[in-house]
């Protein structure tokens, strides 16, 4: 994906926490690149009431400078230390 310097922009990714599984940031953030701005879980508006109902975490990030960030997000149960993730997704944010 490509941001320009300056601009906040999200990554957004399927989640059901009632499973006990979360996204991870494994990657670390290179300070002059980006800035974590904060992540949130949300339902899809027909499905709030619902109990155990999936929906998406939302990360939000700021693009610092220009240069290129991967990040490399994993998806498990944090107590499940010697688990591999369920899932991985990884991103390739190109900063202009």
């Amino acid at each position: 994906m490509k941001v320009k310097a300056g601009e906040e922009f999200t990554i957004s990714l399927k989640a059901n926490p009632t499973t006990g599984y979360g996204w991870q940031l494994v990657s670390p953030l290179d300070p002059n690149l980006l800035k974590l701005m904060g992540s949130r879980f949300e339902r899809k508006p027909s499905q709030q009431k619902l109990m155990g109902a999936g929906g998406h975490t939302v990360w939000t990030f700021k693009a610092l400078g220009p240069g290129k960030a991967d990040l490399l997000f994993h998806y498990q149960r944090p107590w499940e230390k010697d688990q591999e993730p369920a899932r991985r997704k990884s991103f390739t944010v190109v900063i202009d």
